[in-house]
């Protein structure tokens, strides 16, 4: 009976120390969120209080700004290149999900085209009406794909003080006290809230109350988790609301997004027929898409800033074809990016793990069913460039060896060690030591089985420091990316002719044989190199 009672006694205090313990933890994050509150209150009231915000039902923001890309610079740690300057009108209802964006997007880089579009999300439902890539013939009117909703409608969010502040009253109970800092030299107390699907933080200036920046995590394929922040400059009342007229992007340290805000409106009359959908452009809604769209939105608006469409979803098989070159060698192709498979013996090689880690999985999980005894023993990146290194990290998982160009080695390493908690890849679930080859300036890297054989050869090019080509000499075939895009379907700037006349000038020297050209762009399947010759010539 003694013992017993001692029994009974012992789980009493446990039970007791249990209950202690979890009001403890129960009082903490109460008082944490009565913290988070109190700031978003602060906050609230500095711009035009609460009530007056809560009141706006739409918002018109005209702006212009400028564009930067830091992955597509001529090396490594260069500086970013301007991609674009553009004008932009936009609108907001905020008693609805209804968006309206128009555009006159002057892109730079790397063709110098205008585009003039309009972007429509309503409810689930978005369309784009005019050009907004540099691919003809691109219809004049299309449905809008669920990633780029998300992108959009994230943007606004974090970047529109009043939307941000209309979507944490809404979703309070997510909030979150996180701390205080000090941020350009002055003391900031944080916030976060749930955004539309991560996580956003809120830095409130501690002596006036506004926000100094959002920011939140973003999955990347080259710098993996990234921090994306949003910088508000200029604060100026319009009516009785305060609002930031100098709005600035900033990805994995480097300003991206550069914008002017020269007119801020509240409240103006929104014509229902600004965000018709009309039912021929409507296309299912797709949540996993729109969370792709949400958890990495600057991987797709950095590419569509350059008329680039890869808003759809580029790990479909239908977007990566087999044509074949040879008996042994395959071009594959579909979307906006292609590569080159090589069959060897017993093992194959990729050239080109274009984009991102869901395409090159779809290409592993092709080469595996075709040719279930063959490994892909090595990948080659033929450039740094984001697009076109993008997808490495799959084949590093499944222990293929990666060959670059020797400047591009460190850029390489600092992918293949990128932290990727925000989506893990396969790699990130699966670490693994690997193997890279690199390829000295100039220089070459022969990989052969004794009657096959693939010639990786470094050579100049202005486009980017660290280009490498793959050469198969009994196809008489040559495989580059970017320099030349044989068939591509429009009038390309001085600055393509000028990175063919620089590959023309450098392969040619070199001996080799070759009779077919295939391409990181352009059409499917190999064509004449004479052709290349011909548009190099026309171009001097």
């Amino acid at each position: 009976m003694k013992y017993l009672k001692s029994i009974i006694f012992i789980g009493l205090c446990l039970v007791q120390f249990n209950a202690l313990a979890h009001s403890e933890i129960s009082g903490d994050l109460n008082h944490e969120k009565h913290k988070a509150e109190k700031l978003l209150w602060h906050m609230a009231n500095a711009i035009g209080g609460k009530h007056r915000l809560l009141s706006i039902y739409s918002e018109r923001i005209v702006s212009h700004g400028s564009r930067f890309e830091p992955e597509q610079a001529a090396g490594p740690g260069h500086a970013p290149v301007p991609v674009a300057n553009y004008t932009q009108v936009h609108r907001r209802d905020f008693t609805t999900d209804r968006f309206r964006i128009e555009w006159e997007n002057d892109i730079l880089y790397p063709w110098t085209i205008a585009r003039t579009h309009a972007e429509i999300i309503n409810g689930k439902f978005g369309a784009v009406f005019g050009f907004d890539t540099f691919i003809p013939p691109a219809p004049e009117f299309s449905p809008m794909f669920s990633t780029r909703m998300a992108m959009r409608i994230k943007q606004h969010l974090m970047s529109s003080p009043a939307y941000l502040i209309h979507h944490a009253f809404a979703n309070r109970q997510g909030l979150r006290y996180e701390g205080k800092v000090n941020f350009k030299g002055r003391k900031n107390f944080v916030i976060s809230m749930i955004g539309l699907h991560e996580r956003i933080k809120v830095y409130i200036d501690a002596h006036t109350h506004l926000p100094s920046k959002t920011e939140t995590l973003e999955d990347d394929p080259v710098y993996g988790d990234t921090l994306l922040e949003v910088l508000f400059e200029d604060w100026r009342r319009v009516e009785y609301i305060k609002a930031p007229f100098h709005v600035r992007f900033r990805f994995n340290d480097a300003i991206i997004n550069n914008e002017i805000r020269t007119e801020i409106s509240f409240n103006e009359p929104l014509q229902d027929e600004l965000f018709e959908v009309p039912e021929t452009l409507t296309k299912p809604f797709e949540p996993e898409q729109f969370a792709w769209g949400d958890r990495s939105s600057q991987m797709f608006a950095r590419m569509l800033a350059m008329g680039v469409p890869i808003d759809f979803d580029q790990s479909n098989p239908q977007t990566a074809q087999l044509f074949p070159v040879s008996d042994n060698v395959f071009h594959i192709v579909g979307g906006t990016h292609n590569s080159l498979i090589v069959e060897m013996e017993n093992y194959l090689i990729v050239i080109d793990p274009v984009l991102y880690s869901q395409r090159s999985n779809t290409i592993i999980g092709m080469a595996a069913q075709i040719w279930p005894e063959k490994p892909i023993r090595y990948v080659v990146a033929t450039h740094f460039h984001n697009d076109h290194i993008g997808g490495i990290r799959s084949y590093a998982a499944i222990g293929a060896t990666l060959v670059v160009a020797d400047s591009a080695k460190h850029n390489l390493s600092a992918i293949l060690q990128a932290p990727h908690t925000v989506y893990p890849d396969s790699l990130a679930i699966n670490p693994r030591k690997t193997t890279i080859e690199t390829i000295p300036y100039q220089g070459e890297l022969e990989l052969t089985d004794g009657s096959n054989s693939v010639r990786i050869i470094s050579v100049p090019n202005v486009h980017s420091e660290d280009i490498l080509v793959a050469y198969l000499p009994n196809q008489a075939t040559v495989f580059m990316s970017d320099v030349y895009n044989p068939g591509l379907p429009i009038p390309l700037p001085a600055q393509f002719d000028n990175w063919a006349i620089n590959f023309y000038d450098a392969i040619i020297p070199l001996g080799l044989t070759i009779e077919q050209f295939a391409g990181g762009h352009g059409l499917p399947g190999p064509t004449p190199f004479q052709l290349f010759e011909d548009t190099v010539n026309a171009s001097r």
